[in-house]
């Protein structure tokens, strides 16, 4: 006996009562179809919404200071908000930050990061490697004017050089500080003791047509770079 179906008469497709159809679709269908567009939506439209809308209130009072760790700190702008990092004397029970830390302040138009860690070269080339790594994250990031050499109120002597982009402008700034001489147990100086040397890298960037009206402020957060704090 031949089994095959004749053409055209395979598997019988199930019959949708007219009362069940909304513009020829199943309704059984529709709440499935909503549910599953209704995430995409929210992945989609919503949560970038959200990422934008919700603002940071975390704002800096006179007289903080953002511990970056290794001794290293910064007095960021008054009013602006601390997105990432700690403040002296908020450092969590464990200690104050390691190396590798980052904290990072805005106003919204502009934002400073600060980077402490350790680099094997001189002040040139982690400015190199900083511009690098902006130009990975950020496009068409165009360094113009000669490297500058910058003086913190400490002390502390860097290279900084400005930079253009299609998103807006800023500078980079880069320190490497020699090594200090560390204490013994016993609390005696021993000067052939030595930490390994601190990177610091500075960066700060703004939408664009902002640089201008938060330079002052770009310019006394940088000069109030410090280290020698405690460890």
């Amino acid at each position: 006996m031949n089994t095959t179906s004749p053409p055209g008469r395979g598997t019988a497709t199930p019959h949708v009562p007219v009362e069940q159809r909304v513009l020829g679709v199943d309704r059984r269908q529709l709440l499935p179809a909503a549910v599953v567009l209704s995430i995409g939506l929210v992945w989609s439209v919503g949560l970038p919404w959200l990422d934008r809308s919700v603002s940071w209130d975390d704002p800096i009072a006179a007289g903080d200071i953002v511990d970056l760790g290794e001794g290293v700190r910064f007095t960021p702008p008054v009013g602006w908000d601390l997105t990432k990092g700690v403040r002296v004397g908020d450092e969590p029970a464990s200690g104050p930050p390691g190396s590798g830390t980052t904290a990072t302040v805005t106003d919204g138009g502009t934002t400073i990061s600060a980077t402490q860690g350790v680099f094997a070269g001189d002040v040139d080339a982690l400015l190199t490697e900083a511009e690098k790594n902006l130009s990975v994250h950020e496009r068409g990031v165009r360094v113009f004017g000669a490297r500058q050499s910058v003086t913190t109120d400490s002390g502390l002597v860097g290279t900084s050089e400005p930079f253009t982009s299609p998103s807006g402008d800023g500078v980079l700034a880069a320190f490497v500080l020699p090594p200090a001489a560390e204490k013994p147990a016993d609390g005696r100086s021993d000067h052939a003791a030595a930490s390994t040397p601190t990177a610091v890298t500075f960066t700060a960037r703004s939408q664009a047509g902002q640089f201008t009206a938060d330079a002052a402020d770009v310019e006394a957060a940088l000069l109030s770079l410090t280290s020698g704090g405690p460890r």
